[in-house]
């Protein structure tokens, strides 16, 4: 029994020394590989961050120049006066000519709009989604061009256009304070 265990305690030193032979082979090349990948890896992630953050500017700045184009229009062809004359029942339709692609930079995009802050983000969607059931209600087939939507669907668009124009100014003024 004692010879037993004297060859096991053997065997056990052997092992432990040829583990310490093995790491000190191949420990040096292990760690070598670990710091190289970490070395390149690194400027990677750091480059991908700074891209990331430039798509954002571009994106941002884009979408701010087409809403900016945007808010200019409601207020110089006075859509908003006119939706008014509507809420009074001095009118009962009202259509306006609008493009396919009026949307294009926001349509176009809607998948990079994670690239911004999400609060930024959210008053973006927010805002287009104001315009557009606007312009859905005023192109053919809509309710206040078929004069169908009451003075009631001409003041609902009154306060979306307001609101859009708000959150509008607000986003324009946030991307000047940006640059």
């Amino acid at each position: 029994m004692a010879t037993q265990l004297l060859a096991q305690m053997a065997e056990l030193q052997t092992a432990f020394e040829k583990s310490s032979s093995l790491w000190s082979d191949l420990g040096p090349p292990i760690i070598t590989g670990i710091v190289g990948f970490f070395a390149a890896l690194i400027p990677s992630v750091l480059l991908e961050r700074r891209r990331e953050k430039r798509q954002a500017r571009t994106l941002r700045a884009s979408l701010i120049a087409e809403i900016s184009g945007m808010a200019e229009i409601i207020r110089d062809r006075g859509y908003i006066e006119a939706l008014r004359e509507g809420a009074e029942g001095r009118i009962n339709t009202m259509s306006v000519n609008v493009p396919g692609d009026y949307f294009i930079i926001y349509k176009s995009n809607t998948a990079s709009l994670g690239l911004l802050e999400p609060e930024e983000a959210s008053r973006i969607v927010h805002l287009y989604h104001l315009i557009e059931s606007v312009v859905q209600d005023v192109i053919p087939g809509g309710i206040l061009y078929a004069g169908v939507g009451g003075q009631h669907g001409f003041q609902q668009d009154v306060d979306f256009l307001e609101r859009a124009l708000v959150l509008a100014d607000e986003l324009i003024s946030g991307h000047k304070t940006k640059r």
